[in-house]
C-alpha cells in the first residue's frame, strides 16, 4: 500500500467507527441498525479487498469496544474482516458473479452475528433469531450506500 492509501484506509476505518458506535438505530432487542458497514464497502470499492479488510476489522471492532459492546469485538473482527475483503473481490467482477458475492457477503454477515449471539447466550438458538431482521435492513442498506458512494467517489482516488 502507498502512504496515501494507508492514511485513506486509517480515515475510512475512523469513519467506520463513528458511523457504527454513535449513529444507530436501536432495535427492541438491544440490538441496532447503522451505517458503518457501507464505508468498508466503500473502501473495498476505492481501495481493494486488503483495504475494505483493515477498514471492517479494525474500525468496526473499535466501535465495539468504545460503545460498550466489547464481548462483540472478537467476532466482529472477523466477521467484517471477512465482509471487506469479500466486499473488494465483489468489486472486481461483473454481473451476476459481483451479485452473487455481495449476496455471500449479507450471507456471512447475518449468519456470523446470529451465530456470535447463540456463543454469547450461552447456546440460546431462539433468541438469536430476532436480530436476523436488523442485520438483514443494515446490510441492504449499507450495501445501497456503499456502492453509491463508490461509484460517485471512484474517479477521485484512482
Amino acid at each position: 500500500m502507498k502512504t496515501k492509501q494507508i492514511a485513506y484506509v486509517a480515515v475510512l476505518a475512523a469513519l467506520t467507527c463513528v458511523l457504527t458506535a454513535y449513529l444507530q438505530y436501536p432495535l427492541e432487542n438491544r440490538g441496532y441498525i447503522h451505517v458503518g458497514d457501507s464505508i468498508i464497502i466503500l473502501a473495498a470499492i476505492l481501495f481493494g479487498k486488503r483495504a475494505g479488510a483493515l477498514v471492517g476489522a479494525i474500525g468496526s471492532t473499535l466501535a465495539d469496544i468504545i460503545s460498550g459492546a466489547a464481548i462483540w469485538a472478537p467476532y466482529t473482527f472477523v466477521i467484517k474482516l471477512v465482509l471487506g475483503y469479500l466486499s473488494g473481490v465483489a468489486n472486481e467482477k461483473k454481473g451476476k458473479m459481483k451479485a452473487g458475492i455481495y449476496a455471500i457477503c449479507g450471507i456471512i454477515l447475518i449468519a456470523g452475528y446470529y451465530l456470535a449471539e447463540v456463543i454469547i447466550t450461552s447456546g440460546n438458538f431462539i433468541a438469536p433469531l430476532y436480530s436476523i431482521y436488523g442485520s438483514v435492513i443494515q446490510y441492504i442498506l449499507s450495501l445501497i450506500i456503499g456502492i453509491l458512494l463508490g461509484r460517485r467517489l471512484e474517479r477521485y482516488v484512482r
